[in-house]
């Protein structure tokens, strides 16, 4: 995770230096001062990366890639060719070919490893960031189309810049969004958990994930039909984020189960959230007309444990909640159980 971590450093402190270099070289001023704020940027985002590094030392970040030897060796390739682009920007250049370093760079910059690296390492901001460097690319097509017509095809070729930032998005976003309510998935929704478990741990703040199970499920799909079920699943998902405040972590988890991670959350306030969560499902229909009610059973478990304590484990946390949301179907469902504590020195 760390030598990740360094070679991020490592990538933008490379992008930074070369837009600094081009902003002294390119002999025309205005097109200079666009490319120091390209630096600047890069400036930032370096600043995020080794806060991150920083954290990692410190022990405030867990280690949430599941292949880092894989996505070590991708990182390292994309650095092998983010040298190459920096090194061509050392001597006096025209502006068109800064700009053609610059398309480079930040093309290279566009892989959705990192997008989905930010939104798991840093999910509190994340939004933040991706705005930030949208706003970045933006500033080097504006820079393009400065210089070149709307019709030629650098012109063309800047706004396929912007547009392959869109799709890296969306690419990311597939990795850790369920397709059919677009919650979280199971993999998203773990990587947020180790970063709040370890959070918890770290600060001694009480930390509760919730287990919800749709009852009698497999007799929807039985007696109506997989199309009806995956609607109601929708219903469930849509009536679930009402419920949830806005700090929580919604998601669904697999098949017909959902999981709610709240953040600074025991006792009564959990208790509340359970019970917006049943009455938010309660006759939950998928269309007008539709005369199979919903409920869904809660299994929650609490983290409360002493500061500096060793974050709790995502298999401890999640059996706990598993071993009270079977509780609560074994009362006869449509129920949360009381939550399962964990607490220690």
């Amino acid at each position: 995770m760390r030598q990740i971590l360094e070679t991020c450093v490592e990538m933008d402190a490379l992008a930074r230096d070369a837009y600094a270099r081009m902003a002294e070289r390119c002999g025309d001023e205005v097109f200079a001062s666009r490319m120091r704020r390209m630096a600047a940027d890069e400036g930032t985002h370096l600043t995020w990366w080794k806060g991150l590094l920083r954290a990692w030392d410190d022990g405030l970040l867990p280690d949430i890639v599941s292949e880092p030897s894989m996505l070590s060796r991708r990182l390292e390739a994309i650095l092998t060719e983010i040298r190459r682009a920096a090194e061509s920007s050392e001597g006096r250049l025209s502006p068109d070919e800064c700009l053609a370093v610059a398309t480079r760079i930040e093309l290279l910059m566009l892989d959705p490893c990192f997008i989905e690296f930010i939104d798991l390492t840093e999910p509190a901001v994340a939004g933040i960031r991706h705005a930030e460097y949208a706003a970045h690319i933006d500033r080097l097509v504006a820079a393009i189309e400065e210089r070149y017509p709307a019709g030629s095809v650098t012109s063309s070729l800047a706004r396929q810049l912007r547009r392959t930032w869109r799709d890296s998005r969306l690419v990311s976003g597939c990795a850790t969004r369920d397709a059919l309510t677009g919650l979280l998935n199971r993999r998203g929704f773990d990587a947020h958990l180790r970063q709040w478990a370890a959070w918890a741990a770290r600060y001694g703040r009480p930390l509760s994930v919730l287990l919800i199970d749709v009852d009698d499920f497999k007799r929807v799909n039985d007696t109506r039909g997989y199309a009806i079920g995956d609607s109601k699943l929708v219903a469930v998902a849509d009536a679930l984020r009402r419920a949830v405040r806005a700090p929580d972590l919604l998601a669904r988890y697999g098949g017909d189960e959902f999981a709610i991670l709240a953040p600074e959350t025991d006792g009564e306030p959990l208790r509340r959230l359970s019970g917006r969560v049943l009455d938010a499902v309660r006759g939950t229909s998928a269309d007008e007309g539709d005369d199979v009610l919903v409920t869904v059973s809660i299994g929650s478990v609490v983290a409360s444990d002493q500061p500096g304590v060793q974050p709790r484990s995502l298999e401890e946390l999640l059996a706990a909640a598993d071993q009270a949301l079977y509780s609560a179907k074994e009362m006869g469902r449509d129920r949360a159980a009381e939550p399962v504590v964990l607490s220690r020195a």
